[in-house]
C-alpha cells in the first residue's frame, strides 16, 4: 500500500508536467521514462496479487510482438550492456486474448532469469512465432485444446540448467541463486500466468549450453481482423475544468500532488488527512462540493466507504471516487459499495483521475 502511494506520487507528478507542457522536449522525453519505470513498478505489485491469486485478469486483444518490442529497450537497461539482445518476431501479429500487463511480467521474469544465468554476457534472443499443436505435451492446463499458438521463445547463452533442478523450477520459492539474490516466485508466475491464459512452458536446457523457455499461448482469432500494429499517441490535454472537490487522503505527498493536479486544471480544492478531519470540515464546504475523492483505507477508525455514506446520506447529489492500493478484489466483495462505484486504483497517471471526475461532473 505504502509502495503504491509513493508511485502515485512519481506518476502523477510526471504526467502533470508533460499534460501541461510545462517542460522542454528532453525534460519531456526524462518524465515519459519516469512514467515507463514506475509502470513496471506496479507491475510488480501485480506480479505479487498474480502470484496469490487476488489479481483480476484483464483480458483485452493482446499483440505479444508488441508487447516485447515495447519491453525491448528497457530490457536492455535492465540485462546491462554485456549481454546482447535479438528479436526474432513473427511477421504475422501474434494476437492472444490476455492480459497485457500479465504478458510483460513473462517476458521480464524469464529475461532477469537468463541474465543472471549469464554473469560474464552473453546474448539473449526474444523469439515469436504462430505453430500448429496438433498434440497437447504433459504440461499443458486442462482445458486446453489442439490448435493454433503463439510461441515465445526466450533463448540464452548462459550456464544452463541442472538436470536434477529441471523437475523443480516452477514450483513456488525454489531458487538456485545465493540468499537475497533470488525470491523462487518468478518461474512460478510464469508458470501460473501461462497456465490461467490456456497456455504452458516448455524448458529445454543443458548445463554449459544455455536455456530456452519457451511459453505457449493460444491465438486469438477474432483479433485478426485488427491491424498488424497499433500506434500509441499521447493523451491530448485536457481542457480547463470546473468544480469543488474535497480530496482525502492520508499520504501527506499523494494528498499535494492530486490538489496541485485539480487545481492547475481548474478545479477549487479542499483537502482533509482523514475521514473525521472531512466530517469536521464538511459543514463549511457542503454547499459548495461536488465531488468527494477519498481514499478506501484510512487511519482514524473511517473509511473512505463510511465517509462517503455519510456524505451522500447529508448531500444526495454528491459524486465519489474511491481509491486504493490494495487489490480491486477486496472492494468487489463489498456488495455494500453497490455497482455502480467509481473505484481508481493506485497507481493512477494525471489523465486518468481527470478523465475519471470529468465523467461523473
Amino acid at each position: 500500500h505504502d509502495f503504491n502511494n509513493l508511485l502515485t506520487v512519481i506518476q502523477a507528478n510526471a504526467s502533470l508536467a508533460k499534460l501541461k507542457r510545462l517542460s522542454p522536449e528532453m525534460t519531456t522525453n526524462v518524465f515519459d521514462e519516469i512514467l515507463d519505470a514506475s509502470s513496471r513498478a506496479g507491475a510488480l505489485t501485480r506480479q505479487l496479487l498474480t502470484f496469490s491469486r487476488q489479481q483480476p485478469m484483464k483480458l483485452e486483444s493482446v499483440d505479444v510482438n508488441q508487447v516485447v518490442t515495447h519491453l525491448n529497450r528497457m530490457l536492455q537497461r535492465l540485462i546491462g550492456e554485456d549481454i546482447e539482445i535479438q528479436l526474432r518476431l513473427s511477421t504475422l501479429p501474434a494476437m492472444i486474448h490476455g492480459d497485457a500487463s500479465m504478458i510483460e511480467q513473462v517476458v521480464l521474469n524469464l529475461a532477469v532469469n537468463a541474465r543472471d544465468a549469464m554473469p560474464r554476457g552473453g546474448k539473449l534472443t526474444l523469439c515469436s512465432e504462430r505453430v500448429e499443436v496438433k498434440e497437447l505435451p504433459v504440461q499443458a492446463p486442462v482445458l486446453a485444446s489442439p490448435g493454433e499458438y503463439v510461441r515465445l521463445d526466450v533463448m540464452d547463452t548462459g550456464t544452463g540448467i541442472k538436470a536434477e533442478h529441471l523437475p523443480h523450477l516452477f514450483e513456488p520459492f525454489f531458487t538456485t541463486k545465493e540468499v537475497g539474490k533470488g525470491t523462487g516466485i518468478g518461474l512460478a508466475t510464469v508458470f501460473g500466468i501461462a497456465q490461467q491464459h490456456g497456455g504452458w512452458v516448455v524448458v529445454e536446457s543443458q548445463e554449459g549450453l544455455g536455456s530456452t523457455f519457451s511459453v505457449f499461448l493460444p491465438v486469438f482469432r477474432s483479433a485478426e481482423v485488427q491491424a498488424k500494429c497499433e500506434v500509441f499517441q499521447a493523451a491530448p490535454l485536457l481542457p480547463q475544468a470546473k468544480g469543488t472537490i474535497l480530496v482525502v487522503e492520508d499520504e501527506a505527498t499523494v494528498r499535494s500532488v492530486v490538489m496541485q493536479v485539480l487545481t492547475l486544471h481548474g478545479y477549487t480544492v479542499h483537502e482533509a488527512a482523514n475521514g473525521r478531519e472531512a466530517l469536521l470540515l464538511w459543514p463549511k464546504i457542503a454547499d459548495q462540493v461536488d465531488l468527494l475523492l477519498t481514499d478506501m483505507v484510512m487511519p482514524g477508525g473511517i473509511t473512505g466507504l463510511n465517509l462517503a455514506r455519510q456524505l451522500v446520506e447529508n448531500k444526495p447529489s454528491l459524486k465519489v471516487i474511491y481509491t486504493s492500493g490494495y487489490s480491486t478484489e477486496m472492494f468487489q466483495k463489498d456488495k455494500k459499495m453497490g455497482e455502480e462505484v467509481t473505484l481508481l486504483r493506485k497507481p493512477y497517471a494525471a489523465a486518468e483521475l481527470l478523465r475519471e471526475i470529468a465523467k461523473l461532473l
